[in-house]
């Protein structure tokens, strides 16, 4: 049975500068919209936004990023569970395609969330084996969230999605999981070609 989901965007949110505490800005003005978070949430939050409170541009190459909520907050020293519900977090930035016109929204960094939806070995409706069938649900979802999200005069770089329920939430999760060769070995390249 299909349920509903809802996308709710958390507009006018302050200008963000460096130093904000952006977690509790979005807890707070979600509160004051009258929807606060519930326990399986998705935030989505636009990666200017995060940059901005962060006061920098991180290579996300660079990064190696971490599920655990709570080496995430001894890491950065910020609170992990601020809610106290169980809840998921995308980061997304604007992508251009090839050959395609126009730009898309896409993930660049999840939190509490699956990344992928497999359906390689499940039947479809007429009894055929998917092999192929693998949704980067996250890269979805963050497109979404953009149809109410704005991070011009909006001012809505954040909103949450409300009601999915084809995902899994789960502490050990990343973006890593999306990337089709995680280093230059694995594609069977070498210095040498």
């Amino acid at each position: 049975m299909s349920h509903a989901l809802e996308i709710i965007p958390l507009n006018q949110l302050p200008l963000l500068k460096e130093g904000d505490d952006l977690a509790g800005i979005i807890v707070s003005r979600a509160r004051r919209l009258g929807v606060g978070i519930r326990n399986r949430d998705l935030v989505v939050i636009g990666q200017k936004a995060v940059s901005k409170a962060e006061g920098r541009i991180i290579d996300t190459r660079d990064v190696i990023p971490s599920a655990r909520a709570t080496k995430i907050a001894k890491k950065t020293g910020k609170t992990a569970e601020l809610t106290g519900k169980h809840v998921a977090v995308v980061v997304c930035d604007t992508r251009s395609r090839p050959f395609r016109k126009g730009q898309v929204e896409e993930s660049i960094g999840v939190a509490g969330l699956n990344p992928l939806v497999d359906y390689r070995g499940q039947k479809d409706l007429f009894g055929y084996t998917l092999r192929f069938k693998n949704v980067a649900i996250v890269d979805e979802l963050a497109s979404a969230a953009e149809l109410v999200m704005g991070q011009g005069r909006e001012r809505t770089p954040v909103a949450i999605i409300r009601g999915l329920t084809r995902v899994r939430l789960q502490k050990h999760a990343s973006s890593r999981f999306l990337f089709r060769f995680s280093n230059i070995w694995e594609c069977g390249l070498s210095s040498s070609a």
